[in-house]
């Protein structure tokens, strides 16, 4: 099955993503081994957000799980915005991981292209010396948080549900951490409000 970008990927992708959530408690036991890479890929130090990025990529298409994880923050958070507030999807880091453990599981191939568009800082609220203009936000009051665009295009082989192209508009939000370490604390998958 081959499905080109529009709402009804979107739907789709929401709702696999919620039959899946729904087919077994996503914090039980795994049984087995964890999806460890094939050594196709290297993760590299997140010294620069860019380098988050190509890591995640890396998680994708390797389906490797403990990259995915590595690339988010311990403060993490996924939101999909609707324009009807009911179909609003949100959760935790660890509902996240356990969702894409067992999209990885479902995937033969798994092809992530990241195209960055834009860059905007968010400010906290104490951050000394703002520049004039600044977005400032209260939600983070001594951090500055880096909200990275990007067009995402997807093309997945299932086992259950055969090829797939998704094309998504998100939003990474990135921080550094004390140690210079780059992670993403939100990811807002504002694609249903785009189209």
């Amino acid at each position: 099955m081959k499905i080109n970008k529009s709402k009804h990927t979107v739907f789709f992708l929401i709702l696999y993503v919620l039959c899946i959530l729904s087919s077994g408690c996503i914090f039980a036991p795994k049984e087995g081994k964890k999806k460890v890479s094939d050594t196709i890929g290297k993760w590299q130090d997140p010294i620069l957000p860019q380098i988050v990025i190509e890591n995640l990529k890396v998680a994708f298409n390797d389906r490797d799980i403990d990259f995915y994880e590595r690339c988010l923050h311990e403060d993490y958070f996924y939101e999909s915005p609707s324009e009807i507030d009911s179909l609003d999807v949100s959760w935790s880091r660890s509902t996240d991981v356990g969702v894409m453990q067992k999209l990885f599981d479902d995937c033969i191939a798994f092809i992530f292209t990241p195209s960055s568009s834009s860059l905007i800082k968010e400010y906290g609220i104490n951050i000394p010396d703002k520049p004039d203009g600044a977005l400032v936000s209260d939600e983070h009051p001594d951090e500055i948080w880096y909200i990275y665009n990007y067009d995402i295009t997807m093309d997945l082989t299932f086992k259950t549900y055969g090829e797939m192209k998704v094309h998504q508009f998100m939003k990474f939000v990135m921080v550094e951490s004390p140690e210079n370490q780059w992670s993403i604390i939100r990811w807002i998958d504002e694609t249903s409000l785009t189209q």
